[in-house]
């Protein structure tokens, strides 16, 4: 009689998580299926892909209420962050569910026909079931003017329900400005100490305020870095002014530990354009370091504080900026009067959304998303 029970009481309990589990199915109106579209399409050298740089999808099941923890690659090599999400949702990079799917995301520019150039291949345009296809979002982290021959397609726009991109004007703005596995009061630290002389080769006699770990000279201003380089000690580890290494392997933690032992580090953007800013520009204000920055015109939009940047816009000359930044680097009290003082007071809103609006994060807000044009 007693084993009678029990097992009348685990059948019952089984019945019972089983409908709960039924409440949250994948691809039901509560708890959409969001498919990371990959493929090789026939006369393509390779595989394209969607979401694995930002390391979407790489947990299994329903993200709502769930800690996620999850290594980061790339630029993020090493740095764990946190994931969850307030609604149900499935996200995922099984491709046998692209037809059950209530969204597929595309990075479109990882396709032969964009990243190849080879025009002629067909965009492969995810199917549904039952004649339904899927809610189609465009996902990529490039600037604007490099894939504006696609983004400005209507025969490839029409069909895209909604964007996550890097420009201000998508349906889902995402930033390279991210704790990258620190906690967000991480950007309010001062860096423990600074060093004035290190060991490399130099223009100059004297002290060593700047390092460069990008090498990245923007364009049309090579000219305008010669003269700088010639003027300011530099320990440069990448590109044509490199006299220095950097440790191997790369490491993320180690390496924004490096940088916030220089009291200035330059972070030049490769392409200029509003909201194109890469992932050194957070990683440099995380560490301490004061950021050279020469970039994107609307900068100031994106910064947590005045001052936590000496924008190379803002001087006339190579040499007016290789002064100031003598001038200031052999002044603390000047240098953190002027460039740290922002660190004394909490961080602004704006600041805060664009951390949320993290590429890394970006799931969450997706789900959101296909649950809103669902119930429209």
């Amino acid at each position: 009689m007693c084993v009678c029970c029990f097992f009348a009481v685990c059948v019952m309990i089984w019945s019972f998580w089983n409908m709960e589990r039924q409440d949250t199915f994948i691809g039901d109106d509560d708890t959409p299926l969001v498919v990371l579209y990959h493929g090789k399409p026939e006369g393509a050298p390779y595989e394209w892909n969607t979401g694995v740089w930002p390391s979407w999808g790489r947990h299994e099941g329903d993200m709502y209420q769930r800690v996620i923890k999850q290594k980061l690659d790339w630029q993020g090599e090493g740095a764990i962050v946190s994931k969850t999400c307030d609604v149900h949702c499935h996200i995922t990079h099984d491709q046998s569910l692209v037809p059950h799917a209530d969204a597929v995301v595309m990075e479109l520019i990882n396709h032969f026909k964009f990243f190849g150039k080879d025009t002629d291949l067909e965009i492969p345009w995810p199917k549904g079931i039952n004649g339904k296809d899927p809610i189609l979002g465009m996902f990529h982290y490039e600037a604007d003017s490099e894939y504006s021959f696609m983004t400005s397609d209507p025969a490839i726009m029409d069909k895209i329900d909604f964007t996550v991109t890097p420009q201000a004007s998508a349906d889902l703005p995402i930033t390279l400005i991210c704790n990258w596995g620190y906690p967000d009061a991480q950007y309010l630290t001062y860096a423990p100490y600074k060093v004035t002389e290190t060991e490399y080769n130099h223009v100059l006699p004297g002290p060593v305020y700047v390092a460069d770990f990008r090498g990245v000279i923007p364009p049309d201003t090579d000219s305008y870095f010669r003269k700088f380089f010639s003027l300011v000690n530099v320990d440069s580890f990448s590109g044509r002014h490199k006299n220095a290494d950097a440790p191997e392997p790369y490491i993320l933690s180690e390496r924004i530990s490096h940088m916030g032992k220089y009291m200035f580090v330059i972070i030049a953007e490769s392409i200029i354009e509003d909201d194109w800013i890469c992932p050194e520009l957070s990683q440099a204000l995380l560490s301490g370091a004061v950021p050279i920055y020469y970039g994107a015109p609307n900068i100031d939009k994106y910064l947590p504080g005045a001052g936590s940047i000496v924008n190379v816009r803002d001087f006339s000359s190579p040499q007016d900026l290789a002064d100031y930044i003598n001038r200031v680097g052999a002044n603390e009290a000047e240098y953190k009067q002027k460039h740290l003082q922002w660190k004394s007071k909490p961080l602004p809103q704006s600041f805060k959304e664009h951390l949320r609006n993290c590429a890394h994060l970006a799931e969450c807000r997706m789900c959101h998303k296909v649950l809103e044009i669902m119930n429209q």
